[in-house]
This record gives C-alpha cells, sequence and structure tokens, in this order.
C-alpha cells in the first residue's frame, strides 16, 4: 500500500481500489472488498459509541434543560432527519 494510501480515509481508497479492479482483475477488486468491510466496521463501531454518549449521558441532560417549545422544536428536525433518511434508503434499495 502506498504512503498516499495511509493518509486517505479508508473508504475512499476501498472506492477507487473497486473502480481499479475492474481494469487489474479479481485481486485488486478482493483487496478493495476487504479494506471496504474493514473501514465499515470501524464506522459501524465509532457511529455506534457516538450514538450511545448522545443518548445516555448528553440527551438526558439536554432535555432536562430545554423548554417545551425548545424541545417540540428539537422533535420536529429529528423526525424530519428521519423521514429524508429513510427516503434515501428506500431509493437505495430500489436501485441497487
Amino acid at each position: 500500500m502506498s504512503s498516499e494510501c495511509l493518509r486517505q480515509p479508508r473508504i475512499e481508497v476501498a472506492r477507487r481500489e473497486l473502480a481499479r479492479g475492474h481494469v487489474h482483475g479479481d485481486a485488486w477488486r478482493a483487496h478493495a472488498i476487504i479494506q471496504l468491510r474493514e473501514g465499515v466496521e470501524i464506522f459501524s463501531t465509532l457511529s455506534r459509541d457516538h450514538i450511545a454518549l448522545e443518548e445516555y449521558p448528553i440527551y438526558p441532560q439536554v432535555l432536562a434543560n430545554l423548554d417545551a417549545q425548545a424541545r417540540a422544536s428539537m422533535d420536529a428536525e429529528m423526525a424530519a432527519r428521519r423521514l429524508a433518511h429513510s427516503m434515501r434508503a428506500s431509493r437505495r434499495h430500489r436501485t441497487g
């Protein structure tokens, strides 16, 4: 692996490697898939840790200090984010 690869996010490197695999054959593709899986595992772990920190020690403290209007606004914003995420996931599922 080149030093350039070490400075870039694993996902970007894996994406390029997958694209290159179409030219260079199965060995490149297999290597890229392994890198992509490792990157996804790392990202998933970090995301779960981040969510756990938000949900347990941080979120309850924030809610305790919000007035009803601010909480309703925050709830509406989160509902909109969930809907947008759901719609993106649905489109990906239909096209992929």
